[in-house]
């Protein structure tokens, strides 16, 4: 097989200068050549001599390769490195393979004349206009670079830099019987990397050919050896001179690397002044563009690296803002493109539903927006084969005008997330869910029967209840993690909140009795509210009835939420549209997934496998006793526990024909317990009959065969006649400066590993000082009298050391004050008229006592 050729590009007639990108070549020439790897360095000078016409007994090369240094998407920033060996030009190669960006090697090439007769010219004119190429191998092609013609910069919004192999190159094309003007070519060996070389092609244009300067360090008339000493000392003094030279041209070239990033933008100075957020925004345009979930952050660093100047976190936040509005259009354009979005995308896809809600407003043809429902045609279609359990949630808008993104969320055979509808409202509350909950019903669930969960939203609880709404067929049940935060936050009890949880997730009756009493001897308040104020079936699993597929939190709804986190700031056409393609990428991704696992063999989704197999473990230690084979009834009876007098040596009821275990579990997952798996190997029943349906991987490939079908471009989008002209809500425009936040953390937001929350009085996790339990408050103690009065009058302070020694004289005063409590409530209220000031507290750090008199230090900032 034959060696694969690689590219190398031969710039000459020019010398090296440095841009924006590091070491370039300005010249007038460039011809490349092709070689294999693993090609000596005499070989490759052959070949250079042989492209460049070149007699290697009058003429000596220095190869300089254009060596890739760092990668900066879309930009490669390029040193300089000379090739003396094979180990150089191996590096060559191995460069190319450790960037793919690379398409091709680009060397600088010049030349000296060893016996100081000059140089040819490069290029020889035959008095026709043309090149002549007749020494050229078959694998040299000639190109000419114009000099003068201006760097262009490729887009990358809709134009495409051609390659190599469609540009006209050889001398064929541009022979005496071809004529044509001057059409210039980009040629990027480089592929997506921005580094643009204008090249031309002509046939019969003035001679372009560039003489190497003839100027000889020896006399032209002297070609013989150089015996005399004077001669020889002469040349010994060029050569220090040179070497001279190239060193202060490597100082150069090192300061004018460190320089690189001031001397792209020479006007900008390094106070920041001239960074406003225009000029952010330019820069950082491109990358708002790729990625419009990038983080402020990363931008702050972009810019900090390329100008070495820090940037307010504000600036980068407008400038991003400013960013998006460019790209994706301005907020408010962007309310009136959205009903011909809407209707473009109801149009390629069949089936897709939305609804309005908008107010009267007073410019004709005009109106407020409000809300808007939509469900996608493919999700409404799939849903029939998922499990009927929906996850309702809403989250903020970050953008230029308020609001609220609602969410429903069903769950596939996989136990993956399978997006349903989506709604944005003007706030969450009775009256928004009711409208979201309508159109659920009407457009994506309609007669099925459901289990919703949710969190315990007073908008939710009330929407569910609406008389309007009924029959909703749908059985409401409560996120348990949202649950047992409620009670934390109200009784500040990690243990209680444990306890509650486990009660939730049994789902054997015998260990939720349990738990209930324990909570009841524990906690009273706890357990009167959870007996009395929520409804036992809407939090628990062992008296869930089976509605609820073993799903107890709205986790896959807030997954979804984090996905969308990054466009949530995005105009809403732009964030629809967002929507639109994840949901188009994630349908293709799970649809090739599932035909591979049934293409394997496989027949149920792993989450039911992973479960059943887990289960099947047990059974093997189960004893089986048959009471009716006819009906399936079986007892099982369990092994005891070594670890815990509590577990096994149980005895559990089966029965097949009702598909119940007195365990729960049957009936809480759709999935045989062990005790089931028991009772079917006795009788060598074929267990897997008995696990629901939705679990099959048929009904996951079914839940994602719709498919999602192109929008047309934009400019061919259709208005709707009959549909105002959508304008936002003035009111839900946010206000400049920081947002406030309106999210109540709690304990949910902390990862397992995150460092928590502690209290700056006593140190411990779960509060903060205005909610800690150990402060001493104001009717405990009461700070001395004297000390206030001497404060107040003190105006200028004097010498602070006066009124505090003096008081301290009396230790009774002073024992048993925290320190942290003074710190706190005397320092930072009684003396903020002052000015100011730090204390530093070396001595006992819990009460303030009279061995601490030297110890103790107020240093004043007036």
């Amino acid at each position: 097989m034959a060696p694969t050729m690689y590219i190398v590009y031969l710039r000459f007639n020019g010398e090296i200068i440095y841009g924006q990108h590091g070491a370039e070549y300005q010249g007038s020439q460039m011809k490349f050549i092709r070689v294999h790897r693993g090609i000596s360095f005499v070989e490759l000078e052959t070949k250079i001599f042989n492209a460049l016409q070149l007699d290697n007994q009058s003429h000596r090369i220095t190869v300089t390769y254009r060596c890739p240094q760092e990668v900066i998407s879309p930009h490669i920033n390029y040193m300089t490195l000379l090739i003396t060996d094979d180990d150089g030009v191996n590096l060559m190669f191995d460069m190319l393979d450790a960037t793919p960006e690379l398409k091709g090697i680009e060397l600088y090439i010049s030349v000296e004349d060893c016996v100081g007769e000059g140089v040819e010219p490069l290029t020889q004119d035959d008095g026709d206009g043309l090149v002549a190429e007749d020494c050229v191998g078959e694998d040299v092609q000639q190109m000419t670079v114009h000099d003068t013609a201006p760097s262009t910069q490729p887009s990358t919004l809709g134009r495409c830099t051609p390659q190599l192999h469609e540009i006209r190159t050889s001398v064929e094309d541009c022979g005496p019987s071809t004529r044509h003007e001057y059409v210039p070519y980009e040629v990027n060996p480089l592929a997506g990397v921005h580094d643009t070389m204008m090249l031309e092609c002509t046939a019969d244009d003035e001679e372009e050919n560039a003489d190497y300067d003839n100027d000889s360090y020896f006399d032209d008339d002297d070609n013989e050896l150089y015996d005399d000493d004077d001669d020889l000392m002469m040349m010994m003094m060029m050569m220090m001179m040179m070497m001279m030279l190239m060193l202060m041209m490597m100082l150069m070239m090192m300061m004018l690397m460190m320089m690189m990033r001031q001397l792209i933008h020479p006007n900008i100075r390094k106070d920041g002044k001239v960074f406003d957020s225009n000029f952010i925004e330019r820069e950082v345009r491109s990358y708002v563009a790729n990625d419009q979930t990038i983080s402020v952050k990363s931008l702050r660093h972009h810019m900090c690296t390329q100008f070495g100047h820090k940037i307010s976190y504000y600036k980068v936040w407008d400038a991003k803002q400013k960013a998006i509005a460019n790209i994706f259009g301005d907020w408010g354009e962007s309310y009136q493109l959205l009903p011909k979005f809407m209707k473009a995308l109801i149009d390629s896809n069949p089936g897709t539903q939305v609804e309005w809600k908008t107010y009267w407003s007073e410019d004709a043809g005009c109106a407020i927006f409000e809300s808007v429902f939509w469900a996608f045609g493919p999700s409404i279609q799939g849903f029939m084969h998922c499990r009927p359990v929906v996850s309702i949630d809403a989250t903020h808008l970050y953008g230029k005008y308020e609001g609220k993104l609602m969410i429903a969320m069903a769950t596939d055979a996989n136990n993956g997330i399978y997006p349903l509808a989506f709604a944005v409202t003007e706030k969450e509350s009775k009256n928004t869910w009711r409208w979201f909950l309508r159109f659920l019903k009407k457009h994506v669930t309609k007669n099925r029967e459901i289990c919703i969960i949710s969190d315990r939203h007073k908008g939710i609880m009330n929407a569910m209840k609406w008389s309007k709404l009924q029959p909703l067929n749908a059985y409401h049940r409560f996120c348990i993690r949202h649950l047992v935060s409620n009670f934390n936050t109200r009784f500040h009890d990690k243990r209680l909140k444990n306890m509650i949880q486990r009660a939730g997730e049994h789902n054997q009756l015998r260990k939720f009795n349990a738990t209930m009493d324990s909570i009841r001897q524990y906690n009273k308040d706890a357990a009167k509210i959870l007996d009395e104020e929520t409804d036992v079936d809407k939090w628990t699993l062992a008296k869930d009835g089976g509605r609820r597929y073993g799903a107890m939190t709205t986790n896959l709804s807030e997954c979804f939420n984090g996905v969308l986190k990054g466009a949530r700031n995005l105009p809403i056409t732009a964030m629809v549209e967002f929507i639109y393609f994840k949901l188009v990428h994630y349908f293709n991704d799970r649809r090739v997934k599932t035909q591979a696992q049934l293409s394997s063999g496989q027949a149920f989704s792993t989450h039911a496998m992973e479960i059943f197999q887990k289960w099947s473990e047990k059974a093997s230690l189960h004893h089986v006793i048959e009471f009716n084979r006819e009906e399936g009834t079986f007892q099982i009876q369990t092994q005891p526990s070594l670890t815990s007098m509590n577990k096994g040596n149980h005895r559990h009821v089966v029965k097949l024909g009702d598909r119940t275990c007195s365990c729960g579990k049957w009936q809480a997952y759709h999935i045989p317990c062990s005790h089931v798996i028991a009772a079917c190997a006795s009788q060598h029943i074929n267990v897997y009959q008995f696990i629901d349906p939705f679990y099959s991987l048929t009904e996951m490939l079914a839940s994602y065969q719709p498919h999602f079908e192109p929008m047309k471009d934009a400019p061919y989008w259709e208005e709707d006649p009959n549909f105002p002209m959508l304008r936002p809500d003035p009111r839900l425009l946010r206000q400049r400066g920081r947002p406030k936040s309106t999210r109540i953390r709690n304990e949910m937001d902390w990862r397992e590993n995150q460092h928590k929350q502690s209290c700056g009085l006593c140190n411990q996790e779960g509060h903060n000082r205005k909610k800690c339990p150990n402060a001493i408050s104001n009717q405990e103690v009461v700070l001395p009298q004297k000390f206030k009065t001497k404060a107040f009058q003190s105006t200028g302070f004097g010498s602070p050391a006066d009124w505090i020694i003096a008081d301290l004289n009396d230790p009774v005063d002073y024992i048993g004050v925290p320190v942290d409590w003074i710190r706190q409530k005397v320092l930072g209220v009684w003396f903020q008229s002052t000015g100011p000031f730090v204390a530093t507290w070396i001595k006992d750090a819990v009460a303030w006592i009279p061995d601490a008199v030297d110890c103790i230090h107020l240093v004043f900032n007036l």
